[in-house]
């Protein structure tokens, strides 16, 4: 029976001979030390592709960097589930996924916030690190809260106004601007 420590060192071996796995064992190296997740609502914004991206500045120069977008991180996102089993210390990767979903559902958030008409989300960029990853339920329960006093606003706004039915939220926003 082989020992748990030959076991480890093929798993190493493994992962490293992978294609896939030294790929994105690397990406994940290079987005938890230099990339910042980056939201922004221009008046174009219009699904969060649109409004997410996720910048990585080159270790070696500021001048280079990768920006990834929602499909791109899904495949990472996919790559990490995918190899996780075979990494030693999965910590990071766990932390970067979970730290991904937060940041998606702050997209949503934030695009729903600006497709509803929030003067607030209009134009604006909002910038998340990958360094120190802290918790952002404190800044999802915000918007959701946000979200919904919002959209109890506008519902209010149509019932006293009748007419603004006739319009959708941008139409509003377009002719008040």
């Amino acid at each position: 029976h082989p020992r748990e420590s030959e076991i480890a060192f093929w798993k190493e071996i493994q992962l490293s001979h992978t294609s896939i796995g030294g790929k994105t064992i690397s990406q994940l190296k290079q987005i938890l030390q230099y990339g910042k997740f980056v939201l922004t609502t221009t008046m174009v914004a219009r699904n969060i592709e649109d409004v997410l991206k996720l910048h990585v500045t080159s270790a070696n120069s500021t001048n280079m960097h990768n920006v990834y977008d929602l499909d791109k991180l899904r495949e990472i996102q996919s790559n990490i589930v995918l190899i996780t089993p075979f990494m030693h210390e999965d910590k990071d990767s766990s932390k970067f996924l979970a730290h991904l979903q937060d940041i998606i559902t702050l997209a949503n958030l934030v695009l729903q916030l600006h497709c509803c008409g929030n003067a607030f989300f209009m134009d604006r960029t909002l910038e998340y690190t990958c360094q120190n990853v802290v918790s952002l339920k404190e800044d999802i329960n915000f918007l959701r809260t946000l979200s919904q006093e919002w959209n109890e606003e506008i519902l209010q706004a149509r019932k006293e106004n009748y007419y603004l039915n006739y319009y959708t939220n941008s139409q509003i926003l377009t002719i008040r601007i």
